[in-house]
């Protein structure tokens, strides 16, 4: 349809997007830790109920995941 609103490049865009946000939580995570021991690491945060490592894990997978979104998306779209 011309004229009509580019879905596949909103969308890639709202994803791109998505990653942008994950990193910069991911890197302020990785910021609050980067002095913590290892001891430190396998400590409860607050009461997330998870250790300074699960909650850093987290962040990373959710970048990763947001990655292979935009790389699905990209790979099954025309």
């Amino acid at each position: 349809m011309s004229g009509g609103p580019d879905y596949r490049e909103m969308i890639e865009s709202m994803i791109t997007r998505k990653i942008g946000e994950a990193e910069d939580n991911l890197i302020r995570c990785e910021r609050a830790f980067r002095n913590y021991t290892f001891t430190q690491m396998k400590e409860k945060y607050g009461q997330s109920g998870l250790t300074c490592e699960e909650v850093l894990d987290g962040y990373r997978r959710n970048v990763a995941d947001n990655r292979g979104a935009l790389r699905y998306f990209m790979e099954h779209t025309q």
